[in-house]
């Protein structure tokens, strides 16, 4: 927002992310940069808005493809997260803000020795006003398709 004339400006004319508020967030991270949640589709990601760069935003790659919970540092550089995919249903993490993330524990760790799942499936719909709706789900061991 240009505080002398009061125009907002969208800084994310090129990507697909909501903003979202929670977790302690947002809070400046150990570089100066904003650290913000956002959406992009049906993921939860981190995302930093760099105020020397006109607040340029940057995803944040962390491990998996969706963030759970998300604790900072104090002094913004470091990160504590669990996070998700469709191959790893939840995992504990640590990782310096944008370095590489450490696996510290994997929730699901054997699951794959005691169960058999198979593999998932993404789908999409359109809903109510023509949104369209993101999901992935474990179809049966024994399907095919169209019954």
């Amino acid at each position: 927002m240009d505080l002398a004339t009061g125009k907002f400006e969208r800084l994310t004319t090129d990507l697909n992310l909501a903003f979202d508020v929670g977790g302690g967030l947002p809070r400046f991270d150990s570089k100066g940069g904003l650290l913000v949640l956002t959406t992009d589709k049906s993921y939860k990601k981190l995302a930093r808005l760099n105020p020397k760069k006109d607040w340029a935003v940057e995803l944040i790659e962390l491990s998996g493809e969706s963030l759970g919970s998300l604790a900072v540092s104090p002094d913004g550089g470091g990160l504590l997260f669990s996070a998700s995919s469709t191959s790893d249903p939840g995992s504990l993490y640590s990782a310096e803000t944008g370095g590489k993330s450490r696996l510290l524990e994997s929730f699901a760790a054997g699951w794959d020795e005691n169960w058999l799942w198979s593999e998932p499936v993404e789908a999409s719909f359109v809903g109510t006003g023509g949104v369209e709706i993101e999901a992935w789900f474990y179809p049966p061991l024994q399907h095919s398709r169209g019954g």
